[in-house]
């Protein structure tokens, strides 16, 4: 179920140490096929991310919050995936390529 990524994304941040002052309602909406093998969970897990980081004043640690989603799909929702798709999502920027070495998350 998609919500457990939404779930997941708030138990791994709260377990990392980030600091969620409060909630916040929102909607969810998007294009990204799920189930497609186009980084549906990352997406979504970051676009939460970014928001509970929002809505908390917490900055913006691209790859500290990528790892966070990894563990939220590896652990909470039980999806062993690797790293990349999250780091993309939090660190891409439309119109540019990104190189990541995986092994460092350089």
């Amino acid at each position: 179920d998609w919500a457990e990524y939404v779930r997941g994304m708030a138990w791994a941040m709260l377990a990392g140490g980030v600091p969620l002052a409060r909630g916040w309602d929102g909607v969810v909406a998007g294009d990204v096929p799920v189930g497609a093998g186009l980084s549906s969970s990352a997406a979504l897990e970051l676009a939460v991310a970014r928001a509970f980081a929002a809505a908390s004043g917490v900055p913006w640690e691209a790859t500290r919050v990528a790892r966070l989603a990894q563990r939220a799909e590896n652990v909470w929702v039980g999806v062993n995936s690797g790293i990349m798709d999250q780091l993309i999502s939090a660190e891409g920027q439309a119109g540019h390529a990104l190189l990541i070495d995986c092994r460092s998350l350089a």
